[in-house]
């Protein structure tokens, strides 16, 4: 329902990172459509340079591989004006047109998700796998509001007076300036537990904790932000947690997985979001202290729990401080559904058909002096 543009990109190169385990190198050794490959911001249908550029770095070394433009304000500011004219004349479409533009965008990225994916994997070393995964789940978002955007319905209000007739419009907001992650560390950000084997362990009955050690040889090595991780883990040992797997940093942006017993909701991993392959483990003995745990967090986007009790599943379910709740399930994000949390983890809903009304406004219309 919005107009936006894209105020920042980036040049992933063809390359082959020394650092990385065997395993991993074939993802870098892949060739990408020249087209999709820039190094200037997209601002009202052209590619410009900056005044200034920021590194492309090879997640495994560290060393640069690229620069690129380096938007700011005057950018920004031309986007959106840019955007902002533009939608004089969008907002003149009907929905079936906006309906029909949306969808070519969705075509247009599934007829180029492998060179789509393998950005993602050159700049932050994603297995190429879940890199197509992660276009597929971004392009479903497309493909949805396609269809949601010829069902977006006013209402009509039975008025108190009879000479009156109440309408609700919905209307496009308009131009969208969106903020993302600070891109030059950004595709380096790594879902902790998103492993094929370790989901399909998961699933199993849950062992006591001298036998979760061994999960950890399913994780693969992973991508992340080492300093973060490692000053997490350090919090922890000085607060009396304990290392019982991994811990170490490997070089370039590589982290051992790593397990750390004996965590208490002060220590900071639990505080702070966790770019990186660290499960902090937290021993409870009844479901109230279990609750309490989880909602101590100042954030609430997500949480998941394990049961078959059905009482228990509704109780523990309504009870969590989230937005999101996954019951025997860990991957719940989908275009139908709501994107969202709660406390600190932001305001509103992405997905849905309540996604939609982050860019609608809703005009009330007052028809008076009409005979009954």
């Amino acid at each position: 329902m919005s107009t936006f543009c894209v105020l920042r990109t980036r040049c992933f190169l063809r390359q082959v990172f020394p650092g990385l385990p065997a395993a991993m190198q074939r993802h870098y050794s892949l060739d990408v459509s020249a087209p999709l490959l820039r190094t200037q911001g997209y601002v009202d249908g052209r590619w410009v340079s900056a005044a200034s550029v920021f590194p492309v770095l090879d997640p495994a070394t560290g060393e640069e591989i690229a620069r690129v433009s380096d938007c700011g304000p005057a950018e920004a500011k031309q986007a959106v004006d840019a955007a902002y004219k533009a939608f004089h004349s969008w907002k003149q479409y009907s929905a079936k047109e906006r309906s029909v533009l949306l969808r070519k965008w969705f075509d247009l990225m599934m007829l180029h998700k492998e060179d789509l994916a393998k950005l993602i994997t050159f700049e932050c070393g994603k297995p190429l796998q879940e890199s197509l995964g992660e276009i597929a789940y971004s392009a479903s978002f497309l493909e949805w509001f396609s269809e949601e955007a010829r069902r977006v319905y006013g209402d009509v209000v039975p008025p108190a007076a009879k000479d009156r007739k109440i309408l609700l419009l919905k209307q496009p907001v308009g131009v969208s300036s969106i903020i993302t992650p600070v891109s030059s560390q950004s595709e380096a950000l790594w879902r902790r537990l998103w492993n094929r084997r370790f989901r399909e362990r998961q699933k199993q009955e849950v062992r006591p904790l001298q036998h979760i050690p061994g999960y950890l040889e399913s994780w693969s090595v992973r991508l992340c932000l080492p300093p973060q991780v490692v000053h997490q883990v350090s919090d922890a040992v000085s607060r009396g947690a304990t290392v019982l797997r991994g811990g170490k940093r490997l070089g370039g942006s590589f982290m051992e997985p790593t397990l750390l017993a004996g965590v208490t909701t002060e220590m900071i991993c639990t505080q702070e979001e966790t770019f990186g392959p660290l499960l902090p483990v937290i021993r409870f003995s009844t479901e109230d202290e279990a609750l309490a745990i989880a909602n101590a967090s100042s954030v609430g986007l997500a949480g998941y729990f394990y049961s078959q009790d059905v009482g228990q599943i509704w109780r523990v379910a309504e009870a969590l401080e989230v937005g999101m709740v996954g019951v025997n399930e860990g991957l719940l994000s989908t275009a139908e559904a709501t994107f969202g949390g709660v406390k600190q983890s932001g305001l509103g809903r992405e997905g849905s058909k309540y996604g939609v009304d982050e860019y609608l406004e809703v005009k009330y219309m007052c028809f008076g002096g009409l005979k009954p």
